[in-house]
């Protein structure tokens, strides 16, 4: 018997300093999403004001998205997310800062994700992590557009579409 090949899920880490437009970004990502797929989470998932935490379904795969991430409690919530929806593709929007606790504790959940055991051998898992910057120049509708292209193809070209 032929043997399918896995998808290679993937792990999108927007992080930058607070007020540096990772939210915005994020959000034009969503509704860009929501124009080819649909929510599938429940209508009371944490939305306030641009903030989201929200899973998308496209051609049957799940994408989904969190624009929180100023802390550490939030980012755990967003893992719990993804974990109960094991979505193809995860984003989040995170701090970037060399020392802190969101690094290692993302480092550690796509360590964890890569290093999970297969039902078949204890070989690792195709995994794909991406992490981008989020720059501190003046934000412009137009530069906020291109960013948001951007991080939707990689989603995009991730779920093969």
């Amino acid at each position: 018997m032929k043997k399918t090949k896995e998808k290679i899920r993937t792990y999108i880490n927007y992080c930058g300093k607070s007020n540096s437009g990772k939210s915005t970004i994020l959000g034009l990502v969503i509704k860009k999403l929501l124009e080819v797929g649909k929510e599938i989470t429940p209508h009371n998932h944490n939305t306030r004001g641009k903030d989201h935490r929200i899973v998308i379904k496209i051609d049957q795969q799940c994408v989904a998205i969190s624009t929180y991430g100023d802390d550490l409690k939030n980012l755990m919530k967003n893992h719990r997310l993804f974990d109960q929806y094991n979505p193809q593709v995860m984003v989040t929007a995170s701090h970037a800062h060399e020392k802190h606790t969101h690094n290692l504790f993302i480092d550690n959940y796509v360590y964890n994700e890569i290093t999970a055991d297969n039902e078949s051998n204890n070989d690792r898992r195709p995994f794909n992590y991406i992490k981008i910057q989020s720059d501190s120049c003046p934000n412009s509708e137009e530069y906020d557009r291109i960013k948001a292209n951007y991080i939707y193809n990689l989603i995009m070209e991730s779920l093969n579409i």
